[in-house]
């Protein structure tokens, strides 16, 4: 464990040995960082336990890409910090470094919801008051807009054939899809040899074992590369699950 607000961890050699793996380990890693946040909350850990805070969104963005660690790189040590708080969410964002070096950013989205519905719900004020406490502004934020990715022009690409069964093994303690799981599914629709600088996901609804998942693919170009957006949708709904978009030379 690194000084107190931020974790260290080994690298092994499968953490950075594909792009996927990076991306997974990027997840997960984000993961765990956050909860130091108010890690002394017991809002926090009640929540948590209870399945009422889940992720919204949850994301990345590579200074360096896998390869560029593979074999070089032992440990990174990430520090998050509080970017936003919400009436019934909060945002942190993490830096990742090796080496006093920045190799990644991730970010993600806390939504407090209802036991019953299941809806968003005003954050408990005792958590709302630790986070605020711990607030800063974003310093250098590498990830677009929503607003500015839903206006870009994007063309559907066949996907239609990409079909996956959820097993057990595909989800977390709480029985939901692994969070780090949506770096594999993704690249599992990707085209080969696709390069990816940053990849956001959004979860609109719980995804559950036993589901079978199908994909849509869209790509536009922003910027000086393309965007490619899947949206996952699986056998027991008509709407999207969730929405990986991606930033790079991808293609679905």
């Amino acid at each position: 464990m690194a000084a107190r607000g931020a974790i260290r961890s080994a690298l092994c050699w499968g953490d950075t040995s594909t792009p996927w793996d990076w991306a997974a380990r990027l997840l997960t890693l984000s993961d765990g960082a956050s909860t130091l946040l108010a890690r002394d909350n017991e809002s926090l850990n009640s929540l948590v336990k209870v399945d009422q805070l889940v992720f919204r969104t949850h994301g990345f963005a590579l200074d360096r890409d896998h390869a560029a660690l593979h074999g070089t790189t032992d440990e990174v040590t990430v520090v998050p910090r509080v970017a936003h708080v919400g009436r019934t969410s909060w945002q942190f964002v993490c830096a990742v470094r090796a080496d006093d070096e920045r190799v990644a950013t991730t970010r993600g989205t806390f939504v407090h919801v209802d036991a019953t519905t299941r809806r968003p719900a005003p954050l408990p004020e005792t958590l709302k008051l630790a986070l605020s406490r711990r607030l800063s502004p974003d310093e250098d934020d590498p990830f677009p807009g929503g607003a500015a990715l839903d206006a870009l022009k994007w063309t559907a690409v066949d996907a239609d054939a990409w079909r996956l069964a959820l097993r057990r093994s595909d989800a977390d303690g709480v029985g939901h899809v692994n969070n780090a799981r949506w770096a594999a599914f993704a690249y599992d629709v990707l085209a080969p040899g696709a390069r990816v600088s940053a990849m956001d996901v959004e979860y609109r609804s719980e995804t559950l074992p036993g589901q079978e998942l199908r994909c849509v693919a869209a790509t536009a170009p922003y910027l000086d590369c393309s965007a490619t957006r899947l949206s996952f949708f699986s056998d027991t709904a008509e709407d999207a699950c969730t929405v990986v978009t991606l930033l790079g030379d991808s293609e679905g």
